[in-house]
C-alpha cells in the first residue's frame, strides 16, 4: 500500500518550471489526482531529468488554452476539480479569463492557488516576474550567505523554488481540509519571497540580538562564537567531496580533543573557552586538519560522532546519496520509463509516512499520456472527438 493521504482530490495544474510544478507533485505523491497541462506538440521528445523530478506521479494531458475551444475542455475540467493550480507570469490566467473571480462562478467550491514571486495583492512587486534567484534574495537568504567580510552569495539549492513549493502544498492541503469542514472553497497566495524568508529564523533571532547580521561562511551560524566549526578536508578519490564537517559544543572540547588523540590541546590557554577557542580558530582548525587528512570523511563520523558522540557530517554528493541504502530507500525513489534518458533514475519524493505507509512514486509518462483517461473517462469524450481534437491540436 502507498500513502493516499489526499485520496479523490482532484487538481487541474498549469505550472512551468520548478517551483508551480512541485507543488502539485507533493500533493500528487499524497494520493490526489493532478491533470498537469501541457501544450500540444507533433513530435515525442525524450523527457529530460529535471522534467521527471518535477511532475511524477502526474497524469499529463495536452491542451491548447489559446484557443477557445481549448478553453471551454479546461472549463470541463475545473468545474469537476477540487483546486486550480498556476504559476505562470504576474496576470496571465486573469487575461485569458481564468481569474479566481471567473472560476468561482464555476465552481463556488474551488481552491484557486497561485504562486508568483511576490504576493499578488499586497507587494509593490506585486508585477515583477521572479524565480528561485529572486526570492533568495528579496526572502532574505542571499544577505547572510556568504564569507564573513565578503560580499552576499546565492544559495545552490532552490529553495525558493522547492521551499515556496513546500509551503504552497501546505497551503493546498490545510485548504483542502478547511474545505471538508466549512465546505467552502478559497483564493490562495503561495509567493517564494515568504517562503524563503520563514527559513530565515535563526539570522532574525542573532539580527534582534546583535542589530546585524554576520556571514558565517562554514563557521558557527548564531549570537554566541564557537569553534571548532567548519568543513575540513579528508582522505578519498574524490577531491571536491573529500570534506566532512565538525560542529564541536562548547561542552564537548575535552572529548574531541581525546578523539584526535590530543587530549593536551584541551588545557592550552588559548582554548580554555568557546570565545577564545573561536578568536585562535585558524590554529585551531590546522590541528583538526591533521586528523581528518588521516581518514575518510566516513572514518571520521564513525569516530567522531559514533565513538564520541560530537556533531560532524560528511559531504554527501548526489551520488553518495543514491548509493546510501537509507536514504534510496527512504527519500530517493527509483522510476523506470524508456523516455527518461538511460531508462533509470533515483528522484527525491517526500520523506513522509501516514501510519507506515511510504509515499509511492512512478513516472510522468509521455506527452499526453493521459488524454484518453482523462478526456474520456472524465469528460466523457468519445474516441471520434478526441481524434478530431487531436486532428485540429487543440489536444
Amino acid at each position: 500500500m502507498a500513502c493516499k493521504l489526499l485520496d479523490g482530490v482532484t487538481v487541474v495544474a498549469a505550472s512551468m518550471a520548478e517551483a508551480g510544478p512541485v507543488v502539485t507533485q507533493i500533493l500528487a505523491f499524497l494520493g490526489a489526482d493532478v491533470y498537469h497541462i501541457e501544450r500540444p506538440s507533433d513530435k515525442e521528445e525524450p523527457r529530460h531529468a529535471g522534467f521527471v523530478l518535477r511532475n511524477s506521479n502526474k497524469k499529463d494531458i495536452t491542451l491548447n488554452t489559446k484557443e477557445e475551444e481549448g478553453k471551454e475542455i479546461l472549463w470541463r475540467l475545473i468545474e469537476k476539480a477540487d483546486v486550480f493550480f498556476e504559476n505562470f507570469a504576474p496576470g496571465a490566467w486573469d487575461k485569458m479569463g481564468f481569474s479566481y473571480e471567473e472560476v468561482r462562478k464555476r465552481n463556488p467550491g474551488i481552491i484557486y492557488a497561485t504562486l508568483k514571486g511576490f504576493s499578488n495583492t499586497q507587494s509593490r512587486w506585486k508585477k515583477c516576474v521572479a524565480f528561485d534567484p529572486v526570492a533568495t534574495c528579496s526572502g532574505g537568504n542571499t544577505y547572510v550567505s556568504g564569507y564573513e567580510g565578503q560580499g552576499p552569495m546565492m544559495c545552490n539549492v532552490n529553495i525558493g523554488d522547492s521551499g515556496g513549493a513546500l509551503h504552497g502544498a501546505m497551503e493546498v492541503a490545510l485548504a483542502i481540509l478547511n474545505r471538508k469542514i466549512t465546505g467552502k472553497g478559497t483564493y490562495l497566495e503561495c509567493p517564494m519571497q515568504n517562503a524563503v524568508t520563514s527559513f530565515c529564523r535563526d539570522q532574525f533571532a542573532e539580527y534582534y540580538a546583535k542589530g546585524s547580521v554576520r556571514r558565517s561562511g562554514n563557521s558557527y551560524k548564531g549570537t554566541e562564537p564557537n569553534a571548532p566549526h567548519n568543513v575540513y578536508p579528508c582522505q578519498g578519490g574524490d577531491p571536491t567531496g573529500n570534506y566532512v564537517m565538525i560542529s564541536c559544543g562548547p561542552d564537548d572540547f575535552g572529548k574531541l580533543c581525546k578523539a584526535i588523540g590530543r587530549e593536551e590541546l584541551a588545557s592550552v590557554p588559548e582554548y580554555a573557552t568557546a570565545r577564545k577557542r573561536y578568536e585562535n580558530r585558524f590554529a585551531l582548525d590546522h590541528e583538526i586538519r591533521c586528523f581528518t587528512m588521516t581518514h575518510t570523511k566516513f572514518e571520521v563520523m564513525d569516530i567522531l560522532a559514533g565513538q564520541y558522540g560530537i556533531a560532524c557530517g560528511a559531504v554527501m554528493s548526489p551520488g553518495e546519496l543514491v548509493a546510501d541504502s537509507y536514504v534510496s530507500d527512504n527519500i530517493l525513489k527509483p522510476v523506470e520509463d524508456e523516455l527518461i534518458p538511460g531508462g533509470r533514475m533515483h528522484m527525491p519524493s517526500i520523506p513522509v509516512k501516514i501510519e507506515g505507509e511510504p509515499i509511492e512514486v512512478h513516472t510522468c509518462g509521455a506527452h499526453g499520456s493521459s488524454n484518453a483517461d482523462v478526456y474520456m473517462g472524465i469528460l466523457g469524450m468519445s474516441e471520434e472527438e478526441l481524434e478530431e481534437l487531436r486532428r485540429k491540436k487543440i489536444i
